[in-house]
C-alpha cells in the first residue's frame, strides 16, 4: 500500500512540475507544495523501498530507494547557489523522469515476487 502511495506522489509531483513549467499554475504556494512533496517523496522512498524478504534486493531497488533523494539534493544545491535557467530546468526534469522510471521498475520487480 505504501508503494502505491509513493508512486502516486511521484506522479502528482510530475503533474505539478509540468503545470509550473508551462505556467498553467504558479505562485509561491504551488512551488512550495512541489518542493514539500519532493521532500516527502525522497524520505518515504528510503523507507518504502527498504530491503524486504519478499522483494528482490537488487541494484534497481537500491537505486530506486535513493533516486528521489539524489534528484531533490541536486535540484536543491542548484537553487541554493542561485543557478537558474533552462538548462537547470532540463536537468531537474530529466532527474524527475528518471526517478519515476527507476521507482516503477522497482515496483514491478516487487510485484513479480
Amino acid at each position: 500500500m505504501a508503494l502505491i502511495g509513493l508512486r502516486g506522489a511521484l506522479y502528482l509531483q510530475l503533474l505539478l512540475g509540468v503545470l509550473l513549467i508551462l505556467n498553467v499554475i504558479g505562485g509561491p504556494g504551488v512551488r512550495m507544495v512541489h518542493i514539500s512533496l519532493g521532500i516527502l517523496v525522497a524520505v518515504s522512498a528510503i523507507f518504502v523501498l527498504r530491503p524486504l524478504p519478499a522483494a528482490p534486493n537488487n541494484w534497481v531497488r537500491s537505486a530506486a530507494r535513493f533516486a528521489p533523494l539524489v534528484a531533490f539534493a541536486i535540484s536543491f544545491v542548484l537553487q541554493a547557489f542561485g543557478i537558474y535557467g533552462a538548462s537547470v530546468g532540463y536537468i531537474h526534469v530529466a532527474l524527475g523522469i528518471a526517478t519515476i522510471g527507476i521507482v516503477e521498475a522497482a515496483a514491478a520487480g516487487q510485484k513479480r515476487e
